[in-house]
Formats: C-alpha cells, structure tokens, sequence
C-alpha cells in the first residue's frame, strides 16, 4: 500500500466507498487528499469541512471525517500494524480481493494478516448457528472433507458453531481458509477461538475492514456478513434460525448474484428454519458434495452418495435388532435397551462393533445414529 494512505486507513471506519472516490476525484490523487487532512489536523477543519461539503459527501460522514482527522494519529497506527504484522490493502490495490472490489457498499480498505500463497481461486462460504446441533456437526463432518478436497477455500465469519466447525474441518482436510472478523486484528473475537485464529493465518487469511481498537458490537457482524458473501463464489448455510446471522449472509449471496445452498434439517427444529425458508426462495437444497460441485463445474460422484448406497448387511441377528432399533436422529442408550430387550453390556459390545464397521457412530450425550 501507498505511504500517503497511511492516514485514509487510519480512519477507515468512517470511510464509505462512495465518499472515498468523491474525495480522490476531487483532489486528483491520494497525495493531496492526503495534505488536505494533515493541513486540517494542523490548521483547524474549516477548509477541509468546505472541501468536503463542495463534495456532496453526507453531512454525518463529513462529522465522522473531521472527528477522525482531529484524532488519529497516523505513525502510531502504522507502528500497529508492523507489531501485528498486519498488512493494509486499499481498494485501488492490486493486491485488493477482486471479488470485494464491486460489490454494494466496497470496503475502503481491509486489514489482513495470513499467508496469501495458499489461497485458491474457488472460494466458498459456509455459515450457519452459533448453536450447533448433532445434524449440524454431521453434516460438516461429512460435506466438507470433499469440498477441501476439491480446491474450494473455506470462508466464514469465525463464530462459535458451525463458523468455528467450517474453518477447523477447512484445517484438518488441509484447505485454504478465510475468516472475516468483526473486530480489528488486535482483538480475537470470540477470546476462545484465540488458536484457532492462529491456524486460520498458517493455512489462510484473517480479514476485517475494522481498524485497531475496533470491539465487537452488534452492528459490526451484519456488516461483516456482506465481505464473506461478496468474496466467495457461493454460500453454504448448514443451520440457522429464520432470523439469523447466517440467513443475512445468504441475503447478501442473492443480492451480488452468487449461488446460495442449503442444508435440510428435522422440521422440528428451529435451527432448520433458516435453511427450509432459503430453499422456498430458491436455494439449492445440499444433502451431498456433489450437490455443491456440480453447480461449479465439477462432476465427480459424492463419496457420501456411495456410501449411502451400500446396504448394510447385519452379521446376526442381535446386530440387526441393535440396527433396526436405530434412526438418523440420535437415540439414547437406555431408550436402545428398552427397544432392543438386550442386556446393557452386551449392547455396549455390539455398539462398539458396529461402530468399529462403521454403520453407527456415537454422538455427543450418550446418543447413537446411523451414519
């Protein structure tokens, strides 16, 4: 980025696309705009509020940028950025995203720090609820191994549930991931994804459009929610009430004309509420990779779909009773004992071989499923 920036992005927060091209048109470059504030801090504000006024630039932004002009201090800021080794892209860049750069409402400049090389072309954004559900985790654990491994980056928001779950199994399939944070770089928001952040910028990026200092507020997230729409290809929505995060995300994806994918869930649940209203609107309903892949050009047949259609074959007749006993959704093992009429250790052995051959598998509270 340009030294003569240092001062636009120290102020990034009271920037909007649109006032920032209105003012480099009407000073003729960065270096000028520049001088104007540096003049303005100096002298006092009243040229530069003309200035900015002669713009047209709404009056609430012209108070933003004159508070702000007063109080940044532009050295401190880029001795904050070199502490964190952050790197400041501005829109006119080269390095900028391109997919960020025409999107409604572009952001000025984005912070960023991570490994650039690993990032592939393909780019999809998985987002659902903060609180995960056993379908939630299952359907991570099975749809993302083979997008990874089909050269997407993972994008999401970091959040606790299935944000957290898309970034971690992103990692664990050795994808590329991005994350776009609603606060500056210097605070890990949530605190306990403190690690997982530092993965996140060994195996991808972390972006935010917030400056140093900036908290999590309510406001921050919806806003957020417009970068990791605008940068990927499409948007995955695993889980998420009718009114959620998730669903804001999946909103913004229809708006820039990106493709938009839902999960399906138990109709009892309020976290498939979000996904089923999606799909009513057009949404792509997902039950395996392929759905995904083939919208993108990539025609290989889903592992999961294969799997599916191996019947299984139960080795006797107590291993049928277990199986039979036994949903998609999770049942308990005293509510196996009582549907199966088999004592509790021996149900725990045959448990264990059927998990052992992979046609069950134990979720978290006691519970068991078919897989």
């Amino acid at each position: 980025m340009k030294p003569q920036t240092k001062l636009f992005w120290a102020m990034a927060d009271c920037l909007r696309i649109g006032s920032y091209k209105k003012i480099i048109e009407y000073y003729g470059d960065l270096d000028r705009a520049k001088d104007a504030c540096e003049n303005a801090k100096i002298n006092g504000v009243s040229r530069l509020k003309k200035d900015l006024q002669t713009m047209k630039i709404h009056p609430k932004s012209i108070k933003k940028i004159l508070e702000k002009t007063q109080k940044v201090n532009s050295i401190q800021a880029e001795e904050e950025c070199k502490k964190h080794g952050v790197t400041v892209l501005c829109h006119d860049d080269e390095d900028f995203p391109e997919s960020l750069k025409n999107i409604e409402d572009a952001p000025v400049f984005l912070f960023a720090k991570g490994d650039f090389s690993k990032l592939t072309r393909k780019a999809l954004a998985v987002v659902g609820s903060r609180t995960v559900s056993n379908e939630g985790k299952w359907a991570c654990s099975h749809l993302l191994p083979e997008l990874s491994q089909a050269g997407f980056t993972i994008v999401s928001g970091m959040a606790l549930g299935i944000d957290t779950l898309a970034h971690k199994e992103a990692i664990k399939n050795g994808s590329p991931t991005v994350a776009f944070w609603g606060t500056g770089l210097d605070i890990v928001y949530p605190s306990v994804n403190q690690k997982l952040a530092l993965e996140i910028m060994k195996n991808g990026v972390v972006f935010t459009e917030f400056p140093f200092g900036t908290s999590p507020t309510p406001y921050n997230f919806p806003r957020r929610n417009r970068l990791v729409s605008g940068y990927s290809d499409g948007v995955l929505v695993v889980e998420g009430k009718e009114k959620s995060g998730s669903l804001i995300t999946a909103e913004f994806a229809m708006e820039q004309g990106k493709d938009v994918f839902a999960v399906p869930g138990p109709i009892r649940s309020p976290l498939s509420r979000g996904p089923h209203k999606l799909i009513q609107e057009g949404a792509k309903l997902v039950q395996y990779a392929s759905d995904v892949l083939e919208e993108f050009g990539v025609t290989q047949h889903s592992l999961f779909a294969q799997e599916n259609v191996q019947q299984y074959l139960p080795k006797n007749a107590d291993e049928k009773n277990v199986y039979n006993a036994l949903s998609y959704s999770p049942t308990h093992f005293d509510e196996i004992v009582k549907k199966t009429n088999i004592l509790a250790p021996k149900l725990s052995s045959l448990l264990m071989m059927l998990s052992l051959s992979g046609v069950v598998e134990e979720i978290a509270g006691n519970g068991w499923v078919r897989r």
